[in-house]
Formats: C-alpha cells, sequence, structure tokens
C-alpha cells in the first residue's frame, strides 16, 4: 500500500481536450430529444385539456368513444 501513490504522472493536456470533446459532444444529440419531449407533453396537455371540457360542457359528447376510457 505504501507505493500506490509512489509515482505521480501528470495529466496530459491532450487527453484532458479529448475528454473535454467528448463531454461536448454528446449535448447537441440531446437537443432534439428534448425538443420532442416538450412538443409531446405539450400536445398531449392540451388534447387532454380539450376532452376534458368537452366532457365538463357537453356530457354526452364522448358516449361511443375510445376517449370515454380513459378520462
Amino acid at each position: 500500500m505504501s507505493n500506490l501513490f509512489k509515482y505521480k504522472i501528470p495529466l496530459d493536456a491532450d487527453s484532458t481536450r479529448q475528454e473535454q470533446n467528448k463531454n461536448e459532444a454528446t449535448y447537441p444529440y440531446a437537443i432534439p430529444y428534448l425538443a420532442f419531449l416538450l412538443v409531446c407533453t405539450i400536445t398531449t396537455t392540451i388534447f387532454s385539456a380539450i376532452v376534458i371540457v368537452l366532457d365538463y360542457c357537453f356530457p354526452g359528447s364522448l358516449d361511443g368513444t375510445y376517449l370515454k376510457l380513459f378520462f
């Protein structure tokens, strides 16, 4: 155990840059997925709000539809 930290190897500047570039490269790919998730969530929320308002204002309007199963 005493020789575990005997050799101190300095970090190489090139390896540090490669690690930073690798981390930066993953972020641009995440943006389209997050945008798609946000659009899907907003669309689902608006659709659900419309169905809930329809069900509240016109109680019989959803009878006989598949929407009645979910709301």
